[in-house]
């Protein structure tokens, strides 16, 4: 007995490298569009032990993972966990579904929902290993078939002389900013097929060592039960760049993050990370920009970086390397549920959260009962609905949210969408002629409404009672070359308000500039250029680039310019510049000042800390210096010693108190105060505060002070 209990014992102490670890896909076959998870069943582990799971595309279909095949996602599971945050799960990284630490995870993978390029049909490889060597690497094969469709879209991919065999072939939705639809693989010979629904796509490809180009896209009207062909060329790498995508916190490489690269001339190639976060992409000759996908780094709990691009390479003269991108993982989750004004959650609707300094970005779908969860890190963020989502029709799209978060924290912001009740329509003329695929934009107080004319230029803006301005959109505008008239409109309850008519005119000339503050330095501002032409008012937006530089193409005519800061970035909007455009390109500049410089160039004719308005001058000799005076609301040019706030002694205690001054928004200033019974070097103590914004009041007990001296101080940064 003793023998046998001592056998057993040796038996379930064997290092778990020896189990038998085995997985299953249920199903192993799914589409492309099917939002229902194929759940991935590991068992043999030990408990708590962990998983790293890998999907990668097996273009050729060989059951082996080559060197050339795309990695389209890699995370890691831990037996028993999820990804929480102030208790809010954040469902956008796997996780163990079972909860518990039992030697088993089930995990769900998701094709449809995942990053661009894996969502293309075709065998996939799932590889399952260990990140620390405890059992032996396996792999299963998931099918991912396409969807059935009446028509589809076939052809051949070549390089212009030669087939280029396993590409992947991608419909972009050609009516909106190219949002991936559908995906295939073309075979041997470079032949494809692809099912696909009625609609309007701009296909592309892309395969190892070659670069697609988006200006030889070309777009297919596919009209129902038909079959299109279409052939595509793509075009052999000429020279490579490469670097690493890793971890800001740690500096670790991050696998299977998901990066666009736009090169010279429409050029264009997509990658993946490896395992350790380094990538190589086949490029041409030129300038590129990288943006990294944001439908990879949310399964891994990382922030997408905001502004595009997220990085820049010159290959010119040849390949270019280490160019690396960091990315910030996340800390805190905004999460809540869409609804229509009936209460019901609205699924598959495109949620995003930008910081407050448009740096960090994130991005999540609402699950069928309209629960979106968004991954953030401590800061300001607006939270917003991507109104080119799916299942919007019908509906008012909310305006931003802000949140302020902290790390560690879940914030709720739920949305409930408003149902169109009245409408704007109208028309969109160049020259009489008919503009169509152009967007139209309605503007007021509230979230703007934006519509596409159709193939007549009509539009049709659902909105909701008020006065609305409905003019182009700024992005659309500079893409079609032209300048829009604007229209404001008064919209009362149920009223569709028909005949707009907007008129577009080719640009011919620019307004050009800059907007930086006094030291030079360039603001993030937004732009607009107003005139009235032949009755009717016409008007052009953009923004500033980071040099702090813009451009407005316009026509002749007598315009205002203006200029404001996006955000609040601690500057007065500058006035509005009139400028005249008579068949040449005119310059407008914008100098952005504080609130304290506004107050000097105000007073002495120069927003300059320097001269009569130097902040320690004392102008009218009344022993006040610049800043204080401007701190206080006070003259500068006049004597104020006898406005200036004072001490007093109240309920035992020396108080000092003020209201901080509105004038032209004074800001910029810290407020504080001290008190010593001595007056010497060292002796001095800081007071509290505890006035109520505006008010500022700082009080010290006089009991068992002989003497007791108190000074307020005024800073600045």
């Amino acid at each position: 007995m003793r023998a046998f209990l001592g056998l057993a014992s040796l038996i379930l102490s064997v290092p778990s490298a020896f189990c038998a670890v085995d997985g299953t896909l249920t199903p192993p076959v799914t589409t492309s569009v099917l939002a229902t998870p194929v759940v991935l069943h590991i068992t043999g582990l030990t408990p708590g032990a962990s998983a790293t799971i890998e999907r990668y595309m097996d273009a050729n279909s060989n059951e082996i993972i080559d060197a050339s095949e795309f990695l389209a996602e890699r995370f890691t599971v831990i037996d028993g966990q999820v990804t929480t945050i102030g208790g809010i799960r954040n469902p956008n990284i796997p996780g163990d579904e079972d909860s518990a630490a039992d030697g088993q995870i089930s995990v769900n993978l998701n094709p449809s929902a995942g990053p661009e390029l894996g969502r293309v049909a075709g065998a996939h490889i799932i590889r399952v290993s260990s990140p620390v060597s405890d059992f032996t690497t396996f792999s299963r094969i998931l099918t991912v078939n396409q969807q059935a469709a009446a028509q589809s879209i076939s052809g051949m991919v070549s390089d212009g002389t030669n087939p280029v065999p396993y590409a992947a072939v991608i419909l972009l939705d050609a009516t909106t900013d190219g949002e991936f639809v559908l995906g295939g693989v073309a075979n041997l010979s470079g032949q494809f097929s692809i099912n696909a629904p009625v609609g309007q796509y701009q296909i592309i490809a892309f395969a190892a060592g070659q670069v697609a180009n988006f200006n030889l896209a070309p777009i297919v009207d596919l009209t129902a039960s038909t079959n299109a062909v279409q052939n595509l060329t793509t075009i052999p790498g000429t020279t490579s760049l490469s670097g690493t995508i890793s971890d800001a916190s740690t500096s670790a490489g991050i696998g299977g993050i998901h990066c666009f690269l736009d090169g010279p001339g429409g050029d264009a190639t997509i990658i993946s990370t490896n395992a350790d976060g380094t990538y190589t992409a086949s490029v041409t000759a030129g300038n590129w920009n990288l943006e990294v996908s944001g439908n990879s780094t949310k399964l891994l709990g990382y922030l997408t970086p905001g502004g595009e691009p997220n990085a820049t390479a010159d290959t010119t003269s040849g390949a270019a390397t280490g160019i690396n991108i960091q990315l910030v993982p996340s800390t805190a989750l905004i999460y809540g549920t869409v609804t229509g004004p009936d209460s019901n959650p609205l699924p598959g609707i495109e949620m995003g959260s930008d910081n407050s300094e448009k740096t960090l970005f994130s991005k999540a779908a609402t699950d069928a009962a309209g629960r979106y969860v968004l991954a953030v890190n401590a800061g300001s963020w607006d939270t917003f609905i991507f109104d080119s989502s799916p299942g919007l029709s019908g509906f008012i799209i909310p305006g931003n949210t802000s949140t302020v978060i902290s790390a560690g924290q879940a914030i709720e912001v739920d949305f409930m969408l408003t149902a169109v009740n009245e409408h704007i329509t109208g028309t969109v003329t160049n020259m009489g002629a008919p503009v169509s695929e152009i967007r139209v934009i309605a503007s007021n107080n509230g979230p703007n409404i934006f519509a596409d004319t159709d193939a007549n230029g009509n539009f049709d803006l659902g909105l909701v009672a008020g006065t609305w301005y409905v003019g182009i959109e700024s992005s659309s505008a500079a893409s079609f070359g032209v300048v829009g008239s604007t229209e404001q409109v008064i919209v009362t309850e149920n009223q569709t308000v028909t005949g707009i008519s907007i008129m577009v005119i080719p640009t011919t000339q620019t307004i050009s500039g800059f907007a930086k503050n006094l030291a030079g330095q360039a603001i993030n501002a937004n732009l607009f250029a107003n005139a009235t032409i032949g009755g009717k008012n016409y008007s052009a937006t953009g923004q500033t680039d980071g040099s702090g530089n813009y451009s407005l193409p316009l026509i002749n005519g007598s315009w205002q310019v203006g200029a404001y800061a996006q955000a609040d970035q601690g500057y007065r909007n500058p006035d509005n510049i009139p400028a005249v455009i008579n068949n040449s390109n005119a310059t407008v500049n914008f100098t952005f000042l504080t609130n304290l410089e506004r107050w000097r160039d105000l007073h002495f004719g120069s927003p300059a800390n320097s001269g009569d308005g130097a902040d320690l001058n004392d102008f009218d000799q009344d022993d006040i210096p610049n800043l204080i005076e401007y701190a206080l609301g006070l003259d500068p040019k006049a004597n104020s010693s006898a406005t200036i706030p004072k001490p007093f002694i109240a309920g035992g205690n020396l108080v000092f108190e003020m209201t901080q001054p509105q004038f032209q928004f004074v800001s910029g200033i810290t407020y504080g105060a001290e008190w010593s019974t001595t007056l010497g070097i060292g002796s001095w103590t800081s007071l509290a505060d505890t006035g109520t914004p505006p008010a500022h009041k700082f009080s010290i007990p006089i009991s068992g002070k002989p003497k007791l001296f108190m000074r307020v101080k005024i800073t600045r940064p």
